[in-house]
This record gives structure tokens, C-alpha cells and sequence, in this order.
């Protein structure tokens, strides 16, 4: 993706020496060239046209996943009857419950992998669908309220780095030192 400083240095390079040029010397479509050049155009040489827009899509958040609606359900019943149930036993347990309804209904469903029935629980949670233990209220008296406990962050104690201000710094040598007994007379 180019920007706009880029955009019209091409733009002037394909005024000045040729399509062809441009498309050797800076990489680009001549499909590319050619629609900058309209926008140009179309909005009276205003250079803010060719600003790059945003590639997030419009419905970012209304995504879905496409499981069948009785998988959450299940989970959902499953979480509140038994609160401390792992995904993965979830997972197993969705298995068995898929094989009873495919001899009732002969379809069977396609089975979300682990990973997105943890998604589920978490979005579950989210929109206290189910409930999260890991939530902590506590009552305050004096202003007669319920707040929910936030978990602290307990940062980890670790080495400061040592900077080193000349060679040899970081060189730590023992040594044996080793004396040998002589007979040696001393004289007074």
C-alpha cells in the first residue's frame, strides 16, 4: 500500500516520463495509476482523494459463529449445573450429546473444536449468560454498595540490567592459592 506522498510522486513521474516508466520503476498496476489518476479528477486535483481509507470491515462486531443453536444451549446448562467444567470436557461431552440427537433427528451437527467452545464460555460470561466465579462482590457499609473486586496485577520482581562501563567488567575469576612449607631457619 502506497501513501499519499508516494501516490503522487508517481503521479508526476507517469505525467513526466510515461506509464510504462512508472510501472518498471515503482511496482505499481497500471490499473492502479489510472484510478488514482480519476479520483484526481473527479475531486478537482484535491489531494485528500487519494488518502488511504481504513480496511476494517463495517460489521466487525456483529460476526457470529454458524454452530447450532442447541450447543450453546447445552453449554450454558452444563456451566450452571456444573460451574468448574473445563472446556475440553465440554467438548466430550457435546460429543456424546451430538451422537443421542443424530439417532433422533439422523442429521448430526458439526461439533465446534475446543478452542471455540472456549470462545462460547467466554462470551457466555460476558454477557452473564452464565455466571463467572471469578468475579469477587464485595459490600461496602458506609455507602451501602455492592463493587465487583478487581485483580491486582502483581508485577514480578526481576534483576535490574547492569550496564557495563568498560571491557572486563563482567569477568569474575577465583583463584587457589596454594603455600608450600620450607624449612628455612630464621635468624634473630
Amino acid at each position: 500500500m502506497f501513501s499519499l506522498q508516494e501516490k503522487l510522486k508517481i503521479l508526476k513521474h507517469t505525467e513526466k516520463h510515461g506509464i510504462q516508466s512508472s510501472i518498471d520503476a515503482f511496482g505499481v498496476k497500471k490499473s492502479s495509476i489510472y484510478s488514482w489518476n480519476k479520483k484526481l479528477l473527479q475531486n478537482n486535483q484535491s489531494e485528500g482523494a487519494l488518502m488511504n481509507k481504513s480496511t476494517r470491515p463495517n460489521k466487525f462486531r456483529t460476526r457470529k459463529g454458524n454452530w447450532d443453536y442447541w450447543i450453546e444451549e447445552y453449554i450454558q446448562k452444563l456451566r450452571i449445573t456444573h460451574p468448574g467444567t473445563t472446556k475440553e470436557k465440554v467438548w466430550k461431552l457435546l460429543q456424546t450429546e451430538n451422537v443421542k440427537r443424530g439417532k433422533q433427528a439422523i442429521k448430526l451437527s458439526k461439533i465446534p473444536s475446543i478452542a471455540t467452545i472456549g470462545r462460547i464460555i467466554q462470551d457466555l460470561k460476558k454477557n452473564r449468560q452464565i455466571p463467572d466465579w471469578s468475579r469477587k462482590l464485595s459490600f461496602y457499609a458506609n455507602t451501602s454498595s455492592f463493587r465487583v473486586k478487581q485483580k491486582k496485577k502483581v508485577k514480578k520482581l526481576r534483576p535490574k540490567k547492569q550496564e557495563f562501563k568498560f571491557p572486563g567488567q563482567r569477568i569474575q575469576v577465583d583463584c587457589v592459592i596454594i603455600l608450600k612449607k620450607r624449612n628455612k631457619k630464621i635468624f634473630s
